[in-house]
């Protein structure tokens, strides 16, 4: 008798670490896609605007590529931000604020590096400038590794706040679906993700659940709130290692 009460509790404790897996997300698979989370959350930044009368103003995401300090973003949360703030009068330069690997925030002043083809993306490679945090860049996915539609994706990007007095923002993790492989208006490889994304995930990276490898970064799309799902357009950022080690004119400093 007493044997079968103790089996019978052995039985149900299966039971529960089972379902506590199945509907909390508690099993190896999602233990492993944290991990790579945590990865790419580590070499993510937040794209900010200081302003003529020194105040900051958090404009998008942007993760690391390279030791030396080398960075992609959207092209249009630094271009068009820049040129935002002319039009109100007052002359913005951007920065990268990051999260060093002591947990101090760090901020580097941009330094473009024009890159057409990038541009046509909405891409942007920067620099920043005197960079000397030791962080690890992520890995860039091969176009082979984007086998076909319906494989599972991760993705990392600050959400912002849109407060005059006091703008906020906040970094924010998620899974997606990569849900088409196409071309843009220019005829350029895009791809589509079905997934979350809101103000502040411009340039923030998309990477493949299954090996964490970085495929595109967040230009668009998603829903209108956190929380709500949408489609997500996705530049390929595949060539930007070549580029890296092709490059030949000195990083340029933003003016105010």
């Amino acid at each position: 008798m007493k044997k079968r009460y103790v089996i019978g509790i052995c039985i149900c404790i299966v039971i529960v670490v089972f379902l506590a897996g199945r509907y909390t997300g508690l099993h190896s698979y999602d233990i492993a896609f944290a991990k790579k989370i945590r990865n790419v959350e580590q070499a993510t930044g937040v794209v900010v605007l200081r302003l003529a009368d020194g105040q900051y103003r958090p404009m998008g995401t942007a993760f690391l590529v390279q030791e030396e300090g080398y960075f992609l973003t959207a092209h249009h949360v630094i271009h068009e931000s820049h040129t935002e703030a002319g039009s109100l009068s007052q002359n913005g330069v951007p920065y990268l604020l990051i999260r060093s690997n002591l947990g101090s925030n760090e901020m580097f002043q941009v330094e473009d590096i024009q890159n057409d083809d990038l541009a046509e993306k909405d891409i942007l490679l920067f620099k920043a400038k005197d960079f000397n945090l030791d962080l690890d860049p992520l890995k860039i996915a091969q176009p082979e590794d984007v086998k076909r539609p319906g494989m599972e994706v991760g993705f990392v990007g600050f959400t912002i706040i849109d407060n005059p007095t006091s703008p906020d923002y906040s970094l924010f993790s998620g899974k997606g679906t990569l849900s088409n492989v196409g071309t843009n208006f220019n005829s350029q490889r895009i791809y589509t993700v079905y997934g979350i994304a809101t103000h502040g995930f411009s340039g923030g990276a998309v990477f493949l659940s299954s090996n964490g490898k970085v495929i595109g970064l967040v230009e668009g799309g998603g829903g209108d709130e956190l929380g709500k799902t949408g489609i997500v357009y996705v530049p390929p950022v595949h060539d930007v290692p070549r580029i890296i080690a092709n490059l030949k004119q000195p990083p340029q400093e933003y003016s105010s």
